[in-house]
């Protein structure tokens, strides 16, 4: 099991939809150029958006849902274009 920020960190099925291997989620959510609170879902838990780079420094999207003291992955994609101009503002912070 791995960890981000002290919890928990799960995959969800859905989250590896796109082939993105464990190893490249957990790079950018521990080390991501921006974190963005979502809207909550019908089910009040919080999703959070990590945009950043793996590893190799291929861009990607990660999306979790905080629930209890636990982060569960449930979307992770190589980086689309409606977010890039948020990615490429806090890559240059960096």
């Amino acid at each position: 099991m791995v960890h981000y920020s002290g919890e928990e960190v799960q995959l969800t099925q859905a989250a590896r939809k796109h082939r993105v291997g464990k190893a490249r989620i957990v790079d950018v959510m521990t080390n991501p150029y921006v974190i963005t609170e979502l809207e909550s879902t019908k089910g009040g838990d919080q999703r959070i958006m990590f945009l950043g780079d793996d590893h190799t420094g291929r861009a990607l999207e990660v999306v979790a849902i905080r629930q209890d003291d636990r982060c569960l992955v449930v979307h992770a994609m190589d980086l689309r274009k409606k977010f890039r101009a948020a990615y490429e503002e806090g890559r240059s912070d960096e």
